[in-house]
């Protein structure tokens, strides 16, 4: 039985690798140093589901931990979801979800 409430987000760096020449997304240097109240758009499916949307994303936090590389770090992104979820039941808005860079497919 499918679940309309479970998401997932989609990775955007690896869509821009995938298909180079239709999909482009900010340098991740700049997604790195994105400041909070930036508005990012990002890519979310259903599981199990063909659902599939776009929506922007106020970020609020931002935490750096040390990777796992040393002297490399991994940025997290908390954010308010800013739009509202037409086809996705378990999103709705101003909803706090977390993310990566890689997620970040576009900025405002």
């Amino acid at each position: 039985r499918v679940d309309p409430t479970k998401w997932e987000l989609e990775d955007g760096e690896a869509m821009a690798s995938r298909y180079p020449s239709t999909f482009r997304i900010p340098l991740r240097m700049w997604r790195e140093s994105l400041p909070p109240m930036t508005y990012v758009k990002l890519s979310f499916y259903g599981v199990g589901y063909q659902a599939s949307e776009q929506m922007w994303i106020q970020i609020r936090d931002r935490v750096e931990t040390p990777g796992a590389i040393e002297g490399t770090k991994l940025i997290r992104f908390r954010g308010l979801v800013k739009s509202k979820p037409a086809t996705l039941q378990g999103l709705a808005f101003n909803d706090t979800i977390e993310f990566g860079v890689e997620h970040i497919i576009d900025v405002d």
